[in-house]
């Protein structure tokens, strides 16, 4: 799998995952790390934004904080598959 992260105008930051060439996704060590350091890198950007970058996302500033302080195997469910 390979991950791009794509910056968009209120900075937020979304994650795409890409399939490899046989429609299937990798796995392995390497992998896993690249997906908690993008997390890593998204929730510290998420606690660099302003209240109104924040309200323009559907979140509140406690919700931001709450979420960069997440610890990192702290991940989202589809990831735990």
């Amino acid at each position: 799998m390979q991950t791009s992260i794509t910056k968009g105008n209120t900075m937020s930051i979304y994650v795409h995952e890409r399939s490899n060439l046989a429609g299937q996704r990798t796995g392995g060590l390497l992998s896993t790390l690249k997906r908690v350091f993008a997390l890593r890198r998204q929730r510290a950007h998420l606690a660099q934004l302003d209240d109104h970058m924040l309200a323009d996302i559907g979140i509140t500033r406690s919700q931001a904080q709450e979420e960069s302080r997440a610890p990192l195997w702290d991940v989202p469910a589809n990831w735990r598959r």
